[in-house]
């Protein structure tokens, strides 16, 4: 199974599945990624439901 991917200046990163609704949860996520050993991109989607946003975490390992 592939991961979908997206470029950041050039270089593929790969989107992790999970869907967050604040930015704090998604934070929080991010810093378990560079944890891990992963440069770490959050994008935030143009989807709002209600006053909440879609973020989506990327990772590419470093």
């Amino acid at each position: 199974m592939t991961l979908p991917s997206r470029k950041f200046n050039g270089v593929e990163y790969f989107r992790r599945p999970q869907i967050y609704h604040t930015k704090k949860d998604a934070n929080e996520a991010a810093k378990w990624w560079k944890d891990e050993g992963y440069k770490v991109r959050i994008v935030r989607s143009s989807h709002k439901i209600g006053k909440m946003y879609d973020y989506r975490i990327y990772t590419l390992k470093v």
